[in-house]
């Protein structure tokens, strides 16, 4: 019997790993019936005592975002858990988040409905063919007051491998982060498919994930959550991210996932919703930890003068549904 979509709902994983593993990872969940994911470079921001006394700061990482059904995507990954011994640390960690609407070659625009959310704001994340970002934050522009921030990686799916001279390489894609007040979700999404037939299109993705706490907003209503972790995301300016680490130490967090990334989006935009500049090179910033501990972080986030100057950063956290590798020494 066929699960409908309330049963069956699609996930966002994000897995974590060692460098050069991410390829790896997303070709053993293809084997597993999964249709791919996008791989980017990442580093890892360390809190060990002795590589800081060694001034090693950062390690390298690979950053892989895969989404699927739930029925497809959870017994997937805890294989890969256990082909990844990530029951060991320095193994990798993957995390899974519950997404609200999708759109994408099997997910039609008619499925979503656009009442089924509690958030004032939702994090749309849109992977996409690279080099077509700035056309498709204008196309968001016209239809929301939202900003934008790009990242770019390796696109690891069996559609769309591509072959040159008899070698198999992965496509470039680009990723867009965007946070968008939820009523203004359903026309970003209609735009999308108007303008891009994400539904007819392979390795095109749209989808939107509930915030539960979003600091361009202070007077928000958190959402109501009973999760038992929740995952910090940070996009800053670049000199930003040793005081970010200093805030996670004082929580006793090993810190977390930095990427790359870049703002493409109008001035007016940029400053009514990011309150950054155009076109900055960003540090996007994950960490996952206890809700207890990730909002005491998000609360001196908020606190700290640094982390809060004009046109420097914005923070949000969002509940994780699952989570896998997180290695505990008790």
């Amino acid at each position: 019997m066929t699960k409908t979509i309330k049963e069956d709902p699609v996930l966002l994983a994000i897995a974590v790993l060692n460098h050069n593993e991410g390829a790896r990872f997303v070709n053993e969940a293809i084997k597993l019936g999964l249709n791919g994911g996008v791989v980017s470079p990442a580093t890892g921001l360390i809190g060990s005592p002795l590589l800081n006394l060694l001034s090693i700061r950062h390690d390298r990482r690979d950053f892989v975002m895969i989404f699927e059904r739930e029925s497809v995507l959870i017994p997937a990954l805890k294989s890969l858990v256990n082909t990844f011994k990530m029951d060991l640390p320095n193994h990798g960690i993957v995390f899974v988040l519950k997404t609200g609407f999708q759109l994408s070659r099997d997910y039609m625009l008619e499925n979503n409905d656009w009442n089924e959310t509690e958030a004032d704001y939702q994090l749309m994340v849109l992977s996409f063919k690279h080099g077509r970002a700035s056309e498709i934050v204008q196309k968001i522009n016209q239809v929301s007051t939202a900003g934008a921030t790009i990242f770019t990686g390796k696109g690891e799916s069996i559609l769309e491998r591509q072959q040159m001279m008899g070698l198999v390489f992965a496509p470039q894609k680009d990723v867009i982060l965007s946070v968008v007040e939820s009523d203004q979700v359903p026309d970003v999404f209609t735009v999308m498919e108007k303008s891009y037939q994400c539904t007819q299109t392979k390795g095109m993705s749209v989808l939107s994930i509930d915030i539960h706490n979003f600091s361009r907003n202070r007077s928000l209503t958190p959402l109501k959550t009973d999760s038992e972790r929740e995952i910090l995301i940070s996009i800053v300016s670049e000199e930003l991210e040793e005081e970010y680490i200093k805030i996670m130490k004082k929580h006793r967090m090993n810190g977390g996932t930095s990427l790359k990334g870049h703002g493409s989006v109008s001035p007016e935009m940029m400053e009514k919703i990011f309150n950054i500049t155009v076109n900055p090179q960003k540090k996007i910033l994950f960490t996952i930890d206890t809700t207890k501990k990730i909002e005491a972080a998000y609360h001196d986030i908020l606190s700290s003068a640094k982390m809060n100057e004009a046109h420097k950063g914005v923070y949000l956290t969002i509940p994780v549904h699952a989570a896998y590798g997180l290695y505990q020494e008790n």
